[in-house]
């Protein structure tokens, strides 16, 4: 199922046992079938479903453009920071996922170098950091996320027109 979700084969394994655990030895795996397989029926009914498989495949080799990080931070009251950070954020809405399988910061990982970043990451999404130029810039990367979503799900090109998004909404 990993590889038809395009998720990593040992995050669905993970899932599994958590699963398991959680059902417990009473086992009541026929009735966790049959919900899954209703849930199933209803999203091959759903016209409007989203294909998230779609939308990873399309951001597999997807950097955030410079001059596009530059405009959600312009403005926001806080120093450059790196567009890595707004590559993996981006991804993880965009993907609906868990931004540590974002590609770039899995690449980064497997190079040794993922830690800085994702301890970035982790004190810009912090609840008591969510506030203030920290805020606009989530805010924003929310918005481009979601015009990066729709044209991954046009099948469009990755390419964002920041004619549409500008100029930012004030937080």
């Amino acid at each position: 199922c990993a590889e038809q979700l395009g998720i990593p084969a040992g995050a669905a394994d993970r899932s599994i046992e958590v699963l398991r655990r959680q059902i417990g030895p009473a086992s009541p795996w026929e009735e966790f079938d049959d919900i899954v397989e209703q849930i199933a029926r209803h999203l091959d009914e759903d016209e409007q479903r989203v294909n998230y498989a779609v939308r990873r495949r399309a951001l597999q080799h997807w950097q955030i453009p410079d001059r596009h990080w530059t405009a959600i931070c312009t403005g926001a009251r806080m120093g450059p920071q790196d567009p890595a950070i707004g590559t993996v954020l981006i991804w993880e809405s965009v993907a609906q996922a868990e931004h540590l399988h974002s590609p770039l910061l899995t690449r980064m990982r497997r190079e040794g170098t993922g830690r800085r970043l994702n301890d970035k990451i982790a004190l810009l999404r912090t609840p008591s950091a969510r506030t203030g130029s920290r805020l606009v810039i989530l805010n924003r990367i929310e918005e481009y996320a979601a015009l990066l979503a729709r044209q991954c799900d046009d099948h469009a090109s990755t390419d964002i027109d920041l004619g549409e998004l500008l100029p930012w909404e004030e937080a």
